[in-house]
């Protein structure tokens, strides 16, 4: 084999037991399901936010699990209707330019 007795036998006697290995563990749970209920309701989401006046909540956990929701409901809809669109007038553009512009 490629390693020496001592160095496996390092590793086999550097193995923790199953009680230290035990951790608590803390659960939490972040309800956001009446965002995806009714159109309006993010946006009253966001008028809240943005109408507290302590900027501390932003280090929060929930601020990041919030961000990271949103981001997945709109990800699709940005790709769709902004990203997309623009390629396409990208394109077009490019193809003019390439085919019909003569600046002469």
């Amino acid at each position: 084999m490629f390693m020496s007795k001592g160095f496996e036998s390092h590793f086999e006697t550097q193995i923790p037991s199953a009680e230290s290995i035990k951790q608590n563990v803390f659960l939490k749970v972040l309800q956001l399901h009446f965002l995806y209920l009714e159109k309006g309701e993010m946006r009253k989401l966001f008028a809240i936010l943005a109408d507290i006046e302590d900027d501390s909540f932003l280090g929060l956990e929930v601020s990041k699990v919030l961000v990271n929701t949103v981001w997945s409901m709109v990800y699709g809809k940005i790709v769709r209707w902004i990203f997309l669109p623009y390629m396409v007038y990208f394109v077009c553009f490019i193809g003019f330019m390439t085919f019909f512009f003569d600046p002469e």
